[in-house]
């Protein structure tokens, strides 16, 4: 018998060519994502985790506050170009990749 929700699915962005995915960052790890379908705030919030660094530890490197960094990687606003440019300087990676320009 199913449940309220139906069948279970493999989760989302699961596609057919599954040796380019990433974890989903949203999820950790419960999911995965296609590459290119990854948010600002999901590439902010990977960047980070990889770090294994929290919030407050790098938001001052980002001139920001902690809630404004938490707002960025839940996609409620969106970064300054300062902000980006101390990110990709931060996380060791370009602008164009955190803005879904470049892999």
């Amino acid at each position: 018998m199913l449940g309220k929700g139906g069948r279970k699915t493999a989760g989302f962005g699961v596609t057919k060519q599954q040796e380019h995915m990433l974890v989903c960052p949203r999820c950790n790890g419960a999911g995965k994502i296609e590459p290119d379908s990854l948010s600002i705030g999901d590439r902010l919030r990977a960047c980070r985790t990889k770090l294994e660094k929290r919030q407050d530890e790098i938001a001052p490197l980002l001139h920001i506050s902690r809630a404004q960094l938490a707002n960025l990687e839940t996609d409620r606003s969106r970064p300054g170009i300062e902000t980006l440019v101390a990110a990709a300087k931060v996380f060791g990676v370009s602008v164009d990749y955190l803005l879904g320009i470049a892999q």
